[in-house]
């Protein structure tokens, strides 16, 4: 995955500058809930059966999804709360916002929109994860009051009278897989600010220039743009999850999953710009199993160590999947 500055582009060598796109690493994987799993949807105009939790669902497959803005929310705040760091409050509720420090590490991956000029954009692309063809077709089986769910009552009891006050919640069954796909753009910044007479006056130049500098202090040519030190932390963020819940009513036992690396695909700056792609030049396929390739792909110091975290994220919550698609199959649900 070299780093090129030159690249065909129609009949003509085009010189390109030295910030900019770089390559882009895709990942991708599964996502099995091994509890209920709830994300909610609205639930305007829906009446049926007095339910009043609904789940959010894709308008036009009336199929239950993770939505993308759910899952990458949820990495960047387990990521800010391991490293113990926040942001200004953000609105009456949220006391504690997403952090907006430009020199943190979290911060440059997952972007920062609040300042105006000065903002980040994220380097992550988080897409909405679909269900798997074969949970797709599990999930059709089921016959409930809603398509591919099912509904739980939950009460809240009276602490002298006793009286209950049930709600129901409609969630994901445990055994669910969704497919994920989370794209990284390794991305190189420039040094300064272009100068240019006809632009308009920047809000902040100052804190503009703050920013630039903050990322190329992480970020430069040496270290692949900051590329194998974001992968980390995106590995680790995924490795979190795994230890938390997805979704709402975690504490309650909802939303526990197993994610499982299947894919890590690369394509570099030169092949998007070239005409006439050969075969060996399409998106590079990296072997998950294959330590090798991940030296050749990101170094003899950190592939090693990539690969390892990879090996160890794809065994936890092994067990529990495999014992839980065995009694799926027993019960004829396969």
């Amino acid at each position: 995955m070299s780093d090129k500055t030159e690249s065909q582009s129609g009949s003509s060598a085009e010189k390109l500058p030295e910030w900019g796109l770089r390559e882009r690493i895709t990942l991708k994987g599964t996502i099995t809930a091994l509890t209920g799993l709830r994300i909610g949807g609205t639930d305007q105009g829906l009446t049926v059966g007095g339910i009043q939790n609904i789940l959010v669902r894709h308008a036009l497959l009336n199929e239950p999804y993770i939505p993308g803005s759910s899952l990458k929310g949820k990495l960047r705040c387990l990521l800010e709360r391991i490293y113990g760091i926040a942001g200004k409050p953000h609105g009456e509720m949220i006391q504690f916002g997403p952090a907006h420090d430009p020199e943190c590490s979290v911060v440059q991956l997952f972007g920062n929109a609040a300042d105006g000029n000065a903002a980040i954009p994220s380097r992550l692309i988080v897409r909405d994860a679909r269900l798997s063809e074969p949970s797709r077709k599990q999930l059709s089986t089921l016959r409930g009051e809603l398509r591919m769910s099912e509904v739980k009552t939950e009460v809240c009891i009276d602490r002298v009278t006793s009286a209950a006050n049930p709600r129901t919640m409609e969630r994901v069954p445990a055994g669910a897989e969704f497919e994920f796909e989370i794209v990284l753009e390794v991305r190189a910044v420039p040094s300064s600010a272009p100068k240019e007479p006809t632009a308009p006056a920047r809000k902040d130049e100052s804190l503009l220039e703050k920013t630039l500098k903050a990322q190329n202090n992480r970020r430069t040519k040496d270290n692949d743009w900051g590329r194998n030190d974001d992968l980390k932390l995106l590995l680790i963020a995924l490795d979190l999850l795994q230890d938390d819940a997805l979704g709402g009513q975690g504490s309650r036992g909802y939303g526990r999953v197993n994610l499982a690396l299947t894919k890590i695909e690369f394509r570099n700056r030169d092949s998007y710009l070239k005409n006439n792609l050969k075969k060996d030049e399409d998106p590079l396929h990296l072997k998950i199993d294959d330590e090798n390739a991940f030296k050749e792909a990101f170094g003899d110091k950190d592939g090693p160590d990539l690969w390892q975290r990879i090996q160890w994220f794809n065994k936890r919550g092994g067990d529990q999947k495999e014992a839980l698609q065995k009694s799926l199959a027993q019960l004829g649900a396969t």
